[in-house]
């Protein structure tokens, strides 16, 4: 892997199992789409995609968390680890952009 993509693999994969270590319910449908749009996130960063598909990638898992927030009835997350996960893959959008080819 370059080595301009490893701290953005690493704050993925990171994330990543943050992500399930703080999910509350596994089989709600968000958390899976959640899931799978996170898994791929870091195959996209080890794949070396162009950042703004990385970045479009994690615009997605944004917009998920917005909806699992919003969601009526069991969330697959509690309010503070949403706010948590979607500050820190904001960071990590706003990181993306210093790739030198972006």
């Amino acid at each position: 892997m370059h080595p301009n993509y490893e701290p953005f693999h690493k704050q993925a994969v990171d994330l990543q199992y943050k992500f399930h270590d703080m999910l509350d319910d596994r089989f709600n449908p968000t958390a899976q789409i959640l899931q799978k749009e996170i898994h791929s996130l870091t195959e996209d960063i080890q794949a070396q995609k162009h950042p703004r598909d990385i970045e479009n990638r994690v615009k997605i898992i944004q917009q998920q968390l917005i909806q699992a927030k919003a969601q009526a009835g069991t969330q697959p997350l509690s309010y503070q680890d949403n706010d948590y996960l979607h500050h820190n893959y904001e960071q990590l959008r706003v990181n993306l952009r210093h790739l030198p080819n972006y």
